[in-house]
């Protein structure tokens, strides 16, 4: 599911209620889901397609057809296609347009119109009257093995493609020509059968090292290519033992496209055991140096370890846990992980031991850090209060952002202050530094909810546009003149170097001041004032403009 609340939060509350309403009025059709991805096509001024790529219940890009797309990163359209994405089928539903009209046209005509209009149409485009041509030849043709193998190279030709509509072509063209590789494989033996798949597999992996499918069009071919896998997979009458093999060569280790988790093939208890014991066999076999500063990162092995160590993480098993992190460790943050291992598993002499170990190797800056960091949990872990609390001091001194007090917070929770007095001690220290950390002055004012103190320092340093919004926003209620101020230094350093994401970022911020000025019941004149005046001072800056117009117009009479 989708996070629609950050989704109206980054688009703002006209576009998102307009987006809202076009799926009320059934103007979305969708064309195709998955979990990765989702095309549709929405209906407003003129028929547009939509595409959004997902991953981890976000949508990480979108594209329309639409004119606004040039100036916002999420058009009304894109966002109802995503509320279309978290209804269930049945709530999808499909668009009165022009596809439409054209159909009930065509369903007036006679077959011979029909037939004429539909060669005219063909003879027009020689890509699709190929097509057509095929599927008609295939229709009357039988397939042998040999034949559905030449099939794969027509449906997977090697060539460079990089151009949207040409990668859109190419996988149609694929989709099509395996629709026909499939009618005719199913009536193969099922050996015969399996190993067409894989090579089917193997063709793709290597036609997308020369396609760019950043918009994900090879998903439905993907996902047809391991559902057939799959199937014919569970009927082999292979053993156990050449099963096993199989997944670790083909899923574990295999292409960089599969998404199929290899537990997808395992199912069977026997042949589960029988896989985690090829997989230890396949580990043992791999000879790495005893001195982790002569190893280079292995990803075969670190392939190879992940079912093994899924399967200790599912039994408890914490040392066997770290004795395959240890086998594909190659850098002090490999042993530093295997610390923290035993330190949530309350094992906190084991974790000092790992930890002495990753103390011995060379560090850079940052794997210092990591170290010192690690220290002061175990030596919290040990009951070393003192020293714990001496490092924690220490690494806030070597970097004070503000990542670094909230660190020395979370260690004061855990083992109480050696210090009443820390707190002024932060303080004069940030404010010794203030000029190379004034954003860390200004976020620990807010995190300590002394506001007039962050309002003077904002007002006499530059600070982070981000702050500037954060401080105005808590500002609104007792200092609303001051909020108005901050707000117009944010969006103004925001706008300043405007691009699609810093504008859509502005409107977004705005959006948030306007509703909780309103809801602290502020007026609008000063409200007015402020929504003018960005107007007029960023007038050249016209894809701003036409947001700051659809989003705030009553504000702008």
């Amino acid at each position: 599911m989708l996070d629609i609340e950050a989704i109206s939060a980054e688009t703002g509350a006209t576009i998102f209620k307009k987006g809202e309403q076009l799926l009320i009025n059934k103007k979305v059709a969708v064309k195709s889901r998955n979990e990765n991805s989702m095309t549709a096509k929405v209906s407003g001024q003129s028929v547009y397609r939509v595409k959004l790529e997902i991953a981890d219940d976000k949508i990480v890009r979108a594209s329309c057809t639409c004119p606004a797309i040039s100036y916002q990163e999420f058009c009304k359209h894109c966002v109802a296609t995503a509320l279309a994405f978290n209804q269930q089928d049945d709530q999808c539903f499909a668009v009165e347009d022009d596809e439409h009209k054209i159909r009930v046209h065509l369903l007036q005509k006679t077959p011979e119109q029909l037939v004429d209009q539909l060669m005219d149409f063909v003879l027009d485009d020689p890509v699709k009257y190929k097509r057509l041509l095929f599927q008609i030849e295939s229709m009357s043709k039988s397939y042998a093995s040999g034949d559905l193998s030449k099939l794969l190279i027509k449906a997977l030709p090697m060539r460079d493609v990089g151009e949207y509509d040409k990668v859109y072509d190419y996988f149609q063209n694929a989709e099509e020509v395996l629709a026909v590789f499939f009618e005719h494989a199913v009536k193969l033996p099922v050996s015969e059968y399996f190993a067409l798949i894989d090579k089917a597999s193997a063709r793709l992996d290597k036609a997308l090292q020369r396609v760019d499918d950043s918009a994900g069009h090879r998903f439905a071919l993907v996902e047809l290519l391991a559902e057939q896998s799959k199937a014919m997979f569970a009927q082999l009458d292979w053993s156990d033992q050449k099963k096993a093999k199989w997944v670790i060569e083909n899923v574990v280790i295999g292409y960089d496209f599969n998404t199929t988790a290899y537990h997808e093939y395992l199912s069977t208890q026997e042949l589960r055991v029988t896989f985690l014991k090829v997989c230890q066999g396949e580990v043992d076999k791999i000879e790495v140096p005893v001195a982790i500063i002569e190893r280079e990162q292995n990803w075969h092995l670190y392939q190879l370890i992940q079912p093994l160590l899924e399967d200790a993480v599912s039994k408890g098993d914490v040392h066997k846990q770290a004795k395959l992190l240890a086998k594909s460790a190659s850098s002090l943050s490999d042993l530093v992980k295997i610390s923290e291992l035993y330190l949530i598993n309350d094992d906190e002499f084991n974790a000092q031991d790992w930890l002495l170990k990753a103390q011995k190797l060379p560090a850079r800056d940052n794997e210092k850090r990591e170290l010192q960091l690690q220290q002061i949990k175990v030596d919290s872990a040990l009951g070393n209060r003192q020293q714990a609390w001496d490092m924690a001091w220490q690494c806030f001194t070597q970097q004070p952002n503000f990542q670094s007090y909230l660190q020395l917070e979370q260690h004061i929770e855990l083992t109480g202050s050696f210090d009443v007095d820390y707190l002024k001690k932060v303080e004069e220290y940030l404010l010794k530094t203030g000029r190379k950390h004034s954003a860390v002055v200004l976020e620990f004012y807010l995190h300590h909810q002394r506001l007039d103190d962050a309002a003077k320092w904002a007002m006499s340093n530059d600070v982070d546009y981000n702050l500037l919004a954060k401080l105005s926003l808590r500002l609104i209620d007792e200092t609303p003149k001051q909020a108005i101020i901050f707000c117009q230094r944010s969006i103004s350093d925001l706008v300043q170097v405007s691009n699609n994401h810093r504008n859509t970022k502005a409107i977004s911020y705005l959006t948030k001041f306007v509703t909780q000025w309103i809801d602290n019941s502020q007026g609008d004149n000063l409200l007015k004032i402020l929504l003018k005046d960005l107007r007029g001072k960023f007038d050249t800056k016209r894809n701003f403009v036409k947001l700051l117009d659809a989003n705030f117009a009553d504000y702008l009479d």
